[in-house]
């Protein structure tokens, strides 16, 4: 039972320093107040995940088209992607290319605008 514990762990903690888990990009929505009040909550979900130089970008409840930009620290535009979204596979961007800084990922679609934040490691 000591050897069982012993392989278990090990094996877990192997797993756990060379499996790196997918970072979540944490998206806000832009402009949630109109006319002085807040708006109605949406029923469109949006998550991204940010793994391997892929930024992985879940849209449900939306079927249309997705513009996608990433700006870098500056404020320039260094990264733009178009898609069509039918609410069943993520959109994906490889940033592969761009230089260790901190970006920000900007999703538009609809009437909605959502910025996240991320760091890319080249």
């Amino acid at each position: 039972t000591d050897m069982k514990r012993f392989f278990v762990i090990f094996v877990l903690a192997f797993f756990n320093v060379f499996a790196t888990p997918a970072k979540p990009v944490i998206l806000y929505k832009e402009n949630v107040f109109q006319h002085g009040s807040s708006r109605a909550p949406s029923a469109v979900n949006i998550s991204a995940d940010y793994d391997d130089s892929v930024i992985a970008i879940m849209i449900t409840n939306y079927i249309g088209n997705v513009h996608t930009y990433v700006s870098d620290s500056n404020g320039n535009i260094v990264l733009s992607v178009d898609n069509a979204n039918s609410s069943n596979e993520p959109i994906t961007i490889d940033v592969s290319a761009l230089r260790r800084d901190t970006y920000m990922l900007h999703v538009v679609f609809g009437n909605s605008n959502y910025v996240g934040i991320f760091n890319a490691i080249d």
